[in-house]
């Protein structure tokens, strides 16, 4: 049976400090402006969507972290009205 590997340019495979700087302020950021959303969803699913969609920016080279928070909160009320 086949599989399927996402592309990911050689470039960005990793992290670099800066870019991990950044997404540890977007995470941040993104939990503290919770004010109670994500409530459908347990906190472990919440930190993980919130996490894997801001890792993803980063890696496709998003570097604004109040950006980033604020589109990773808004992808949770999308999928928390989703499983409604």
């Amino acid at each position: 049976m086949g599989s399927v590997h996402p592309f990911v340019p050689a470039s960005r495979r990793f992290l670099d400090p800066d870019h991990l700087r950044i997404a540890s302020h977007a995470f941040d950021t993104a939990l503290r402006s919770l004010d109670g959303r994500g409530n459908a969803l347990s906190p472990h699913r919440v930190r993980h969507l919130l996490a894997s969609f801001i890792i993803e920016r980063v890696m496709d080279g998003d570097k604004d972290a109040e950006d980033l928070a604020l589109q990773a909160v808004e992808s949770l009320d999308i999928i928390e009205r989703a499983t409604a």
